[in-house]
């Protein structure tokens, strides 16, 4: 029987840690991206005074979509989504209002390409679909996506889970 040389032995160990210490980053930085979204989703419970819970469940549905949008369980520094966490602890722990949602956004912004395009592609029509909100009511032809998003975050504390 051949004798496996040395240094294809210590290779092989050292793929192995490095790939185990891979998938453990990742791992992590996906949780953490699933801890921010849901976050993001418990803002929805927490409309503004000058703003209906309809109107601020439009602003938070699209801020969903835009942390999904911007990948950061793929893209993003743990630097910036532990800054993203932070903030949004903050607004929670306060009272938050519409300069809250579009400092998030710039956050986004900054954190990947996919949330700076994301947010220059739909910025403009989250902000229509509030304005259009804000005059219709429950006669806007697509509510029920709005509606979801605050039933769902009522049923279950979105950071039990």
């Amino acid at each position: 029987m051949r004798k496996v040389p040395k240094f294809i032995l210590i290779a092989i160990s050292f793929l192995a840690i490095a790939s185990i210490g891979s998938f453990g980053f990742q791992f992590y930085r996906a949780r953490l991206s699933e801890v921010v979204l849901k976050k993001i989703d418990r803002l929805a419970l927490r409309p503004p005074p000058d703003k209906t819970e309809l109107e601020w469940a439009v602003n938070i549905y699209w801020t969903h979509n835009l942390h999904c949008s911007a990948s950061p369980q793929i893209h993003a520094s743990l630097a910036k989504l532990w800054e993203i966490d932070r903030h949004l602890d903050n607004l929670l722990a306060g009272a938050p209002n519409q300069s809250d949602v579009d400092k998030l956004w710039i956050r986004y912004e900054k954190l990947s390409d996919a949330g700076r395009r994301y947010s220059q592609r739909y910025k403009s029509k989250r902000d229509a679909i509030a304005t259009e909100i804000a005059e219709q009511g429950m006669e806007y032809f697509d509510v029920d996506s709005y509606l979801d998003l605050l039933e769902r975050d009522r049923r279950v504390d979105p950071l039990d889970h």
